[in-house]
């Protein structure tokens, strides 16, 4: 039985196995990124240059940094130490989503922020293959270590700054008058809810809409009613009267004024789900560092994980992204945690000793009051 007693010290000695018994992935066209890291208890290091994989595995096992990261960018002096000297030879287009940027996600428990940026991660590849037509296999995807996901689209490097703030534009919808009103239509007694023209926002509202109706023609009756009274605005009335096949490719057909307010709202409900929050400032920046793929997150101890695109949907952070075995270690927390890990419930109070598996150790020493209680809100 150890006990922990400097936090530093000891998340460094268990990082340094890490990257011991690790080799990480390679980093394409790795001599030509820019290179930083902070150290535990320290500030960023960066305009550093590494000229092999070997190089950077050697870098990391002898000073084993808490967070460690690469340029997007491709340069040909990485180690320069101004913008101009570095001279940029592209960048590759990258996508941040983290829970961060999900109004209202700071009330949310840990593991509905990590759901619900997943699926919205899963929303955004759609799009860029959809949408955009980028190959599947020209999208790159890392968790971050903590709330989120990075993507990294690997053939469109030449891109201005500007071109990638319109691209970011696209998913957030900031600054733009997007509408998504349906247009009605009287037909024989029955109204026609009108869609908007497919392309971009609505393309992504539909499929949204169409997801979300064989989820509900799945369900058993009470089921799908109390699934549609979950949508804001739709009613009672609403939910019993709803049909999915009134949907179809032109539009919506409803018969009384209920079917129309359900199916409004579940329209409008599809629109805002079309909206991808992600950190539009690093999508537009062409000097911006990203965390290095399979690294780890010194604010949580969980491993940047690399994924297929396809692997997202089936990637669980809480599980898949913790690194570190069960040998039993005793903590004393500077903070309340309580946190799911590997199936494991674990409720830490702050200044109380407490016996822990090491992954869950590692976990309560690295954060720092960025978890909540796992009673949903």
């Amino acid at each position: 039985m150890a006990t922990i007693i400097s936090k530093d010290s000891f998340l460094k000695e268990q990082f340094k196995k890490y990257y011991l018994m690790r080799t990480l992935p390679e980093v394409r066209a790795l001599q030509r990124r820019e290179w930083g890291s902070i150290p535990f208890g320290g500030k960023m290091v960066r305009h550093m240059g590494v000229k092999s994989h070997a190089e950077l595995m050697e870098y990391l096992r002898r000073n084993v940094p808490a967070h460690v990261y690469h340029s997007a960018a491709m340069y040909a002096d990485p180690a320069a130490t101004t913008m101009d000297g570095k001279d940029r030879i592209g960048t590759d287009l990258v996508f941040d989503l983290d829970a961060d940027h999900i109004p209202g996600a700071n009330l949310w428990t840990y593991e509905r922020q990590l759901n619900r940026i997943k699926h919205q991660t899963i929303r955004l590849i759609e799009a860029l293959e959809v949408d955009f037509g980028i190959p599947i296999q020209d999208i790159e995807v890392v968790f971050s270590g903590r709330r989120g996901y990075h993507i990294r689209v690997l053939n469109k490097t030449h891109l201005s700054s500007t071109a990638r703030r319109e691209i970011a534009t696209a998913f957030t919808g900031a600054g733009l008058n997007i509408s998504g009103e349906l247009k009605a239509t009287v037909v024989d007694k029955e109204t026609l809810l009108q869609l908007p023209p497919t392309g971009g926002w609505a393309s992504r509202a539909r499929r949204f809409l169409e997801g979300y109706l064989q989820v509900l023609d799945s369900m058993p009756e009470k089921e799908r009613i109390r699934t549609l009274r979950a949508v804001p605005g739709i009613g009672p009335k609403g939910a019993k009267s709803f049909r999915s096949e009134d949907y179809v490719s032109g539009g919506i057909w409803t018969r009384t004024k209920s079917e129309r307010l359900a199916w409004k709202s579940l329209w409008e409900y599809s629109w805002e789900s079309a909206r991808v929050d992600i950190d539009a400032p690093v999508t537009a920046d062409v000097h911006r560092l990203i965390r290095c793929p399979d690294s780890l997150h010194g604010k949580t101890g969980f491993r940047a994980a690399l994924l297929p695109p396809e692997a997202l949907e089936y990637f669980d952070p809480l599980k898949d992204a913790v690194v570190f075995d069960d040998i039993p270690v005793t903590v004393i927390p500077d903070h309340d945690v309580e946190i799911s890990l590997r199936g494991e419930m674990f409720k830490l109070r702050s200044g109380e000793e407490s016996e822990l598996p090491m992954f869950a150790a590692v976990f309560a020493l690295a954060g720092r009051k960025l978890y909540y209680t796992t009673e949903d809100v």
